[in-house]
């Protein structure tokens, strides 16, 4: 299995915001959306009541959200699918893949919650407390 850093393409913007950014794996493309409010807070909430750990259902919850936010292109002209199936599993060439399962997760989460902590007032408020922003890094 080859493994290579993601590499991300220009991303799709709607109404100013970024929705989705295109990434390379291993030579194949996939497409991450982002989060609703609603799930970006549920995640949010678990990144940060977790930040030294992790319970393991609460780290499947998690990466579900998250692989449920990717999607891949099969083809060069063809638009993505998304990478979980019906039933909430990874199709076969995705069920084993441990490298590209968890690159993905963390570019998901890197995309939907860095402009949260990259906002002024929430690192100003994490650093107060004693926290940097480069844990988000870490948690994955």
């Amino acid at each position: 299995m080859q493994t290579t850093e993601p590499k991300t393409t220009e991303p799709i913007q709607a109404n100013g915001f970024q929705r989705t950014k295109d990434v390379e794996i291993a030579g194949v493309r996939y497409r991450i959306d982002q989060f609703t409010a609603r799930t970006g807070s549920w995640v949010l909430k678990q990144v940060l009541g977790n930040m030294f750990s992790i319970g393991e259902r609460d780290f499947e919850n998690l990466q579900t959200y998250c692989l449920n936010a990717c999607s891949k292109y099969y083809g060069v002209h063809a638009a993505p699918l998304p990478i979980s199936l019906q039933d909430g599993r990874l199709p076969p060439d995705l069920e084993y893949d441990l490298v590209t399962v968890a690159l993905l997760t963390k570019e998901v989460l890197e995309f939907n919650l860095r402009p949260f902590f990259e906002n002024p007032a929430v690192s100003a408020a994490l650093e107060s407390a004693g926290l940097r922003l480069n844990r988000l890094s870490s948690l994955i």
